[in-house]
């Protein structure tokens, strides 16, 4: 059932990612924002997929990924870099104020308040290290589209699909040892786990930048 539910996951990232991609420049970078803080809030909930334990996230980055190559595509390397910089702004501003909602001293009509802490309490080292590893993997991102575009401006799926899978075993990778070392078992299991699941929602994924070519 969950594998079902990650295919409809990754359907509706490529529908949302289409959608923004129609709606012009502005909305490609509001998905890239959107899909940043829902991959950093739904990174929370574990499930079991094709036999592994994972993370319920990976689809939002990578469709966060995918605007932000086409955004370069279109309209070029400087409003990717910026649409970076806004995205983990609000990555920053999300964690700020969800801290500050659960500072909140709730009523004793209350009933969501330890759901809320639950879900929306951070522990300093992982998301710093998310921070970090969204950052950098966004920022390498762009250089290896950028690099790929220049050799040639044709096999647009075969960019997409080899700068994502580069990045994101970057992304994986740090988050593992900045975020993870010292604190799981086994560290190499969860980022061959990681990327098992990353690999097939880009493979996935991908192939709707193809339809960006009909207008």
């Amino acid at each position: 059932m969950n594998e079902l539910i990650f295919l409809l996951q990754i359907l509706t990232v490529c529908v949302g990612f289409l959608g923004a991609y129609k709606l012009g420049p502005y909305a490609l970078v509001s998905f890239v924002c959107l899909c940043s803080v829902l991959s950093n809030f739904f990174v929370l909930k574990q499930i079991s997929l094709f036999g592994l334990s994972v993370t319920a996230a990976d689809a939002f980055v990578v469709g966060a990924m995918l605007a932000l190559n086409m955004l370069q595509e279109t309209e070029g390397e400087q409003r990717a870099q910026k649409a970076v910089i806004i995205s983990f702004w609000g990555l920053v501003f999300y964690t700020a104020v969800t801290q500050l909602h659960l500072a909140y001293t709730p009523s004793t009509y209350d009933t969501t308040a330890a759901a809320y802490t639950t879900l929306l309490h951070v522990v300093p080292r992982l998301t710093l290290a998310s921070l970090a590893a969204y950052f950098i993997s966004q920022k390498l991102n762009i250089f290896l589209y950028a690099l790929a575009r220049a050799r040639t401006h044709r096999f647009l799926l075969v960019r997409n699909y080899a700068t994502l899978l580069i990045s994101q075993l970057a992304d994986t990778m740090m988050f593992a040892f900045l975020g993870l070392a010292g604190l799981v078992p086994n560290l190499w299991t969860i980022i061959l786990f990681s990327l098992s699941v990353k690999v097939i929602t880009i493979s996935l994924a991908t192939p709707c930048v193809v339809l960006t070519r009909f207008r």
